[in-house]
């Protein structure tokens, strides 16, 4: 099943909930029974309600993130404050950093292909994800560079007994990441299951909870792309190489594929074959995130301006990511197709920036809703699910 596949899918199971949603949403129109911020009561409250989303997003966006193997010149201020950086824009634009996780998982599948056609048949997804990391610096002298994954096949296949780091090698320098996953599981595990009941019971979902929900389906993709993925690692491998060997010096001083321009690691470089990728990836997340925004069409809203502001963005976000993906997929082919000063080359980037600043005004917007709506939810968002619905009854 291919990437458009599960969109649509994903798409049609939106338009479902949606449905569904009629009943427990529509049943109060505008200017029926609605609440202001509730506080502490034996039902849910506003604070426990807001409590509950931005710590599903926060766990959830900060444990996703995978950062590259950070340069050497980073500090440990500046490697945290690049994880803050990404965290903030999984949450405002999340197919970001599932394409770049699609990419990585597509090249890294590759090399680990290729190496175990070339004999190495424990080669594992890990070393993989240590090598597109960032993980092997090759040293010449006063020369130096990171090796790219097409380096670190062609140096296993020039040095057979290159001194690599096995599975086992790779996990020991990963950090400990379960039990924060764990509790971004539970919480992710827990939203969702309210959800289902409350839509079960004909209860109204806040549109914050719908935002959110779109975060932890990004959290759970991604999640799985990175699965093997070493978590924050902060140690290269330094390969020291002489004029005797087959890996010669006047290779490594060649302007060559083999080797990355610079070290300005974060999260991830992404070579120009994986753009193909990376553009998939974003277009598809970008579908699923709208998909989801889009199960509140039927929702009550405050006003019906609100309610038309969030249909309009949610099917702003859900189209436009199709046909910037398909525009800057042709500007990578057309760096080849086309001179560096084609009109049509300027014409295909501008369409691609439009439709990037429509997915991210979009994006913005249906944020804003989702916290401004708060002001003013049904009365029912406040009610508890009655979950001894769901204990079977002994007979």
């Amino acid at each position: 099943m291919t990437l458009w596949h599960l969109a649509l899918l994903s798409l049609v199971s939106s338009a479902v909930l949606a449905q569904n949603s009629t009943n427990s949403n529509s049943t109060q129109r505008h200017g029926s029974d609605r609440i202001g911020f509730k506080w502490g009561s034996t039902d849910r409250s506003t604070l426990v309600l807001i409590w509950n989303c931005l710590a599903t997003i926060f766990t959830c966006t900060w444990t996703v993130i995978h950062l590259d193997i950070p340069s050497d010149r980073y500090t440990t201020k500046r490697t945290f404050l690049s994880k803050l950086k990404w965290m903030m824009f999984t949450i405002i634009a999340p197919e970001i950093t599932f394409g770049m996780a699609f990419a990585q998982f597509m090249a890294c599948r590759s090399l680990r292909r290729e190496i175990r056609k070339n004999g190495y048949q424990n080669w594992s997804m890990a070393q993989s994800f240590y090598a597109v990391m960032g993980g092997y610096r090759v040293q010449h002298g006063t020369w130096s560079k990171l090796l790219t994954l097409e380096g670190v096949a062609y140096l296993l296949k020039r040095v057979p007994d290159a001194d690599l780091l096995s599975k086992s090698d790779v996990e020991k320098l990963a950090k400990a990441d379960g039990f924060a996953k764990l509790v971004a599981c539970i919480q992710a595990g827990w939203l969702i299951a309210q959800s289902i009941a409350r839509a079960t019971q004909n209860m109204p979902i806040s549109e914050l909870e719908i935002a959110t929900l779109a975060l932890v389906a990004n959290a759970f993709a991604t999640y799985l792309l990175w699965w093997e993925k070493p978590y924050d690692v902060n140690q290269r491998k330094v390969l020291t190489l002489d004029d005797t060997s087959a890996f010669n010096a006047g290779f490594l001083g060649g302007h060559s594929p083999y080797f990355h321009h610079d070290d300005k690691f974060g999260l991830p470089a992404v070579e120009i074959k994986g753009l193909y990728f990376l553009y998939g990836g974003m277009t598809f997340f970008g579908m699923i995130c709208g998909g989801v925004h889009c199960s509140a069409w039927n929702f009550e809203f405050a006003s019906p301006k609100e309610q038309l502001l969030w249909r309009v963005c949610s099917l702003l976000v859900t189209t436009s990511v199709v046909p910037e993906g398909i525009v800057f997929t042709l500007i990578n082919k057309s760096e080849i197709i086309f001179d560096e000063g084609s009109w049509w080359k300027y014409l295909q980037l501008t369409i691609g920036v439009l439709f990037m600043y429509a997915y991210l005004a979009g994006r913005l917007v249906l944020i804003f809703l989702a916290c401004y709506s708060l002001r003013s939810e049904p009365v029912g968002v406040y009610e508890s699910v009655a979950w001894i619905n769901y204990v079977p009854h002994l007979g």
